[in-house]
């Protein structure tokens, strides 16, 4: 039987600030909890980066056994600190992101728990305060230019003056230096922080992705646009419509709870008509076998089904949407209810998978239903 965690209600939002001093570097952990929900933000003042993550109570609770004795959001916000003055929470810093890490005790023994924080935005005041000493150097500099012309005027009667033109000159190419110097300083901060295009797929991973739509589409891909992701706007479908509908070329990436990363490409728009649509150029994939899986011959017009109460539907046999037998669907909260189906073992499936059962994830080989971890939409833009 399944276990249920029944979330209190907290009677009032509840938002508090942790110092941590940790090897010379001061970080700031704010805990942000409204309802039954916790936002962890981790800001250290000496980078240009801040870090966050959302987490219910129930997923705290699934991260370690050490947690279940939690009743609230609050109560995990003072376990944290209770860590903290212990010298039991450290922040640990990797290649691929930041940690919170534990040491807790459960049953008389040592165990080691991290949760990881995601980057979240710039902190370009970070980067203005740095840059401000130079900034008003050059503020000073750039007046002196007015004083150029005024020399050039006098320079046949004066040799000093001529001289001082000569100084002049090369303070302002210096200042030109600093300038640019400043730009790829700009320049190399923003490519080094900028977002991925996925939280879900690698950058390989978009190229083999992106080489089978230019393939089939015969045209280049120009710019890969986010649209939509659950994680961050809302996984309910309005939501998804109200971002993604009317928009052709989207390409649909889905991660499963069971880490099972799939999804489809079609040129079709979605929207509320509650209707098939044929699209032979559309197409599925496995981020994970790095395999495609075609539409097959005289199923175009069942490429996709665009309906107000799902989200992204590729594929439906003759049964139709009621009957599960869809090769993907989203419908409504897929992060929070089991509504993310596959079901590739189908013999009338619309995709060819040429017996790779389960191909797209675990319940593909029958009728059943998961949960998603994330999914997202971006707009392929010719």
């Amino acid at each position: 039987m399944e276990s249920r965690v029944i979330l209190p209600s907290l009677s009032e939002e509840l938002k508090e600030s942790i110092k941590i001093d940790q090897e010379n570097k001061k970080y700031l952990l704010e805990i942000q909890i409204s309802s039954d929900t916790i936002t962890l933000t981790l800001t250290n003042i000496e980078e240009v980066a801040s870090y966050s993550r959302q987490l219910s109570l129930k997923e705290i609770k699934e991260i370690h056994q050490v947690f279940m004795g939690l009743n609230s959001c609050k109560e995990f916000s003072e376990f944290l600190k209770s860590l903290l003055e212990i010298k039991k929470l450290l922040i640990d810093k990797k290649e691929n992101g930041i940690y919170i890490h534990f040491e807790v005790e459960y049953l008389l023994k040592k165990k080691i728990v991290d949760i990881e924080l995601f980057p979240e935005k710039i902190n370009y005041e970070c980067v203005i305060k740095g840059l401000l000493q130079e900034i008003n150097l050059i503020k000073e500099k750039i007046k002196d230019d007015n004083k150029i012309e005024l020399i050039k005027n006098l320079e046949n009667e004066n040799k000093e003056l001529k001289k001082e033109i000569d100084n002049l000159k090369k303070e302002n190419t210096n200042l030109k230096e600093e300038i640019n110097q400043i730009k790829n300083v700009l320049a190399t901060i923003n490519k080094k922080y900028q977002k991925k295009y996925s939280v879900i797929m690698e950058e390989k991973e978009l190229d083999f992705i992106k080489s089978a739509i230019e393939s089939r589409i015969n045209k280049q891909i120009k710019k890969i646009k986010k649209l939509y992701q659950a994680t961050i706007d809302g996984d309910d479908v309005p939501i998804f419509h109200k971002k993604c509908d009317n928009i052709p070329n989207t390409l649909t990436i889905i991660k499963s709870k069971e880490n099972r990363r799939f999804g489809g490409f079609t040129t079709q728009v979605w929207d509320n008509s509650n209707s098939f649509k044929k699209d032979e150029n559309a197409f599925l994939f496995s981020l994970d076998k790095s395999k495609i899986y075609k539409i097959k011959h005289n199923c175009e017009g069942r490429a996709i089904w665009s309906g107000q109460n799902y989200g992204p539907v590729f594929g439906s046999n003759s049964g139709g949407i009621f009957g599960n037998s869809h090769d993907i669907c989203i419908g409504r909260n897929p992060l929070k209810q089991k509504n993310l189906h596959t079901y590739e073992f189908c013999p009338n499936s619309v995709y060819d998978y040429s017996g790779d059962n389960a191909a797209l994830s675990e319940c593909g080989k029958e009728q059943s239903s998961i949960y998603a971890e994330d999914y997202e939409v971006f707009q392929i833009i010719f």
